[in-house]
């Protein structure tokens, strides 16, 4: 099979999970605290996929960190940054 360079991929930072939206690919997402990102579109009868680290559809970015994550979603909130293994990432302006 053929390889094709596509370059950096951004993905996109939506804010806290809501069954009744569509998401893309790379979409990242705050669920029960823990940030998620999507792995595949998660449209028509996939829409409502609720975020578990299953592989499959959604994977963990971020776990909840309690207290010290509460602090990171006041950053998420302004669409500022967000964690990742202890380092901030830039969610916008990549």
């Amino acid at each position: 099979m053929a390889k094709i360079q596509i370059g950096k991929v951004v993905p996109t930072y939506a804010g806290e999970w809501r069954s009744n939206t569509e998401y893309l690919s790379q979409t990242v997402v705050v669920y029960g605290g823990s940030s998620f990102i999507s792995i595949r579109d998660l449209v028509g009868s996939l829409k409502g996929v609720a975020p578990i680290n299953d592989g499959v559809n959604w994977r963990l970015v971020r776990r909840d960190m309690g207290e010290r994550h509460l602090e990171g979603r006041h950053m998420e909130k302004r669409g500022v940054a967000w964690g990742d293994m202890g380092r901030r990432r830039m969610v916008e302006g990549i």
